[in-house]
């Protein structure tokens, strides 16, 4: 078993910046791993975000959707809503159901 098989590390993110009055850009990495929680114990704002993500894959038809449903975009998103002072996450809910009522699902 290679040492990258045998570790927890799921990805590394890369990233460049360049401050405004620099000249070369500098490169950070982040390496994330898998603690081993289950989706139900993830922050309700990864989970609200997934539901986001799930959302734009059935309205591009994505295949990366798997068997998804509105309403399961739907269930998601209600169960992660957490804090929501200016009501964003109540449009997203209301922007699904009205999607879900506009297309047939098989």
């Amino acid at each position: 078993m290679t040492e990258a098989a045998d570790s927890n590390e799921v990805m590394t993110v890369k990233m460049r910046y360049k401050a405004p009055d620099a000249d070369t850009s500098k490169l950070v990495e982040f390496p994330l791993s898998d603690d081993g929680k289950s989706f139900q114990q993830a922050d309700v704002d990864v989970r609200f975000a997934a539901a986001v993500a799930g959302f734009g894959m059935k309205l591009r038809s994505s295949p990366y959707a798997g068997n998804w449903t509105y309403s399961d975009v739907e269930k998601t998103a209600e169960a992660a809503l957490g804090e929501d002072p200016y009501g964003l996450r109540a449009e997203f809910l209301e922007l699904v159901r009205t999607a879900a009522t506009l297309t047939v699902e098989e």
